[in-house]
């Protein structure tokens, strides 16, 4: 049987939930509209000081097996890029035991993997994605599109990140 709370519950200290059926946690927030995302769950940070770059809310991911050993593995993280209302959204991934950064989009739509990306072009895309790095990223500012480098395995073109298909040129 599930525990069903209403209107407003405080929890002081840790809520642990275990249970062999997915999802063990679910949150619902109902609505009568159709045309937009609904937001059911806040992830929040709070700091007794004065909040600077970097500093955000997440969510970690963790392994335990049957001898209890407990590892963090990855996680995902929004944290602050210049001012309290500006973010990037952080991945990073378990190397050797400990979570490293391995892939970025930052405030101005720009997607770093393994700290590497490509300087935006005043012109929209940069000439050449052959002698850029395999996943780089631009943002092209005319079209509102984001870009990466990728390779098919005979040549190196720019893809549109919601129209894989499109290659080339990324604008369309």
């Amino acid at each position: 049987m599930a525990a069903r709370c209403s209107g407003l519950t405080t929890l002081t200290g840790k809520l642990l939930v275990i249970h062999s059926a997915f999802p063990v946690i679910e949150a619902e927030r109902t609505s009568t509209g159709t045309t937009f995302a609904l937001g059911a769950l806040a992830i929040k940070g709070t700091s007794s000081g004065d909040i600077s770059d970097g500093f955000g809310a997440g969510i970690q991911f963790t392994f335990e097996d049957t001898g209890g050993t407990f590892t963090s593995v990855g996680a995902v993280e929004v944290v602050r890029a210049g001012a309290d209302d500006t973010t990037d959204i952080v991945w990073k991934n378990a190397v050797a035991g400990s979570l490293t950064e391995k892939a970025r989009l930052t405030s101005a739509g720009r997607f770093t993997s393994d700290g590497v990306q490509v300087p935006p072009s005043s012109a929209g895309e940069p000439e050449n994605c052959a002698t850029a790095v395999l996943g780089a990223s631009y943002y092209d500012t005319s079209d509102n599109m984001l870009c990466f480098c990728v390779e098919d395995g005979t040549d190196t073109e720019w893809v549109l990140l919601t129209d894989p298909t499109h290659t080339g040129h990324c604008s369309i």
